[in-house]
C-alpha cells in the first residue's frame, strides 16, 4: 500500500473493486515494514517495543525477516510490525503516520505498509509432504528468505502408545537426532496420541527433500509409528521476554 494517503486509498479501491475483498470486512494480514541497516539490534528493540506500546490496540508480533529486492538484487534485513484484523482505511492512514512519525524519532526508516490474504495458522502449522513441503520452501523464497539460508526442517511423528513414543524416541536419537521434542494431547487415555518432534539444522532448498521424506516414512513404518510430514522453524533461538 505503500506510505501515503493516495497509496492507500488506491490500494483499498483496488481490493474492493478488482479482487472482490473489502478489508473492512474481511481480516487481512496487515504488514509495516522498517529497515535500520547499521544496528539490527536496535531495529528489532524497536519492534519489540512498538508490540508492547500498542498491546491494547492490536495484536502486533513482530519479526526480522531477511529481505531481496529482485531489482536491484539487493539484501537486508526488515523489522516486519504483523497484525491479523480488519481495518479501515482511515486506521491503516492512522498506523502508517504514527509508525511513521516513531521511527523518524528512533532513527529508523519507515518503508511503508502492506497487506495479503489472511493466514490460516492451522493450516499453515500442519505438517506437509514432499511435495507440499517444497511449495512451502519456494514461498519463503519468494517472500525474501535467501535460496540455502538455515531452516530448521520438523519432522513430525505420531505414537498411539506411550511405550513406542519413547522406544521411538530413543531409536531416533541412536540414529543421530539430538533435537527431538515430545507432546501429547490432552483426550482421555484411550484416545490419547504422542508427538514426536526430530528438528534438523537444514537450509532454504529442496535438494534432499524427498529422500528426506521416504526414509522418515520407512522409519516410522516399520516402528509402528506415523510419520506425519514437515514443518519448518527459525534457526535462531526465541529471546527470553523482559
Amino acid at each position: 500500500m505503500g506510505k501515503t494517503p493516495e497509496d492507500i486509498d488506491k490500494s483499498f479501491d483496488h481490493m474492493i473493486n478488482n479482487l472482490d475483498c473489502d478489508p473492512e470486512q474481511t481480516e487481512q494480514l496487515w504488514i509495516f515494514s522498517f529497515r535500520h541497516d547499521e544496528d539490527l539490534a536496535k531495529l528489532e528493540a524497536f519492534g519489540r517495543d512498538l508490540v508492547k506500546r500498542f498491546a491494547k490496540e492490536a495484536d502486533f508480533e513482530h519479526g526480522m525477516v531477511p529481505t531481496h529486492n529482485i531489482d536491484d538484487d539487493t539484501e537486508w534485513t526488515a523489522l516486519h510490525l504483523v497484525v491479523q484484523t480488519t481495518m479501515s482505511r482511515d486506521t491503516v492512514k492512522r498506523w502508517v503516520r504514527t509508525f511513521s512519525a516513531l521511527a523518524e524519532e528512533n532513527g529508523i526508516e519507515f518503508e511503508g505498509q502492506s497487506c495479503c490474504e489472511a493466514i490460516d495458522w492451522e493450516e499453515f502449522e500442519r505438517p506437509m509432504n514432499a511435495e507440499e513441503a517444497a511449495w512451502r520452501l519456494r514461498h519463503f523464497t519468494d517472500c525474501g528468505l535467501p535460496e540455502g539460508a538455515p531452516l530448521c526442517w520438523i519432522l513430525a511423528f505420531t505414537a498411539s502408545d506411550p511405550a513406542v513414543a519413547e522406544s521411538f524416541e530413543g531409536l531416533l536419537r541412536e540414529a543421530g537426532f539430538d533435537d527431538i521434542e515430545r507432546s501429547e494431547n490432552e483426550e482421555d487415555a484411550g484416545d490419547r496420541e504422542y508427538y514426536i518432534d526430530a528438528v534438523l539444522l537444514r537450509s532454504n532448498t529442496e535438494a534432499g527433500l524427498a529422500e528426506q521424506h521416504a526414509a522418515a516414512e520407512k522409519l516410522a513404518s516399520a516402528h509402528g509409528v506415523r510419520f506425519e510430514g514437515f514443518q519448518f522453524a527459525d534457526p535462531q533461538p526465541e529471546e527470553p521476554e523482559s
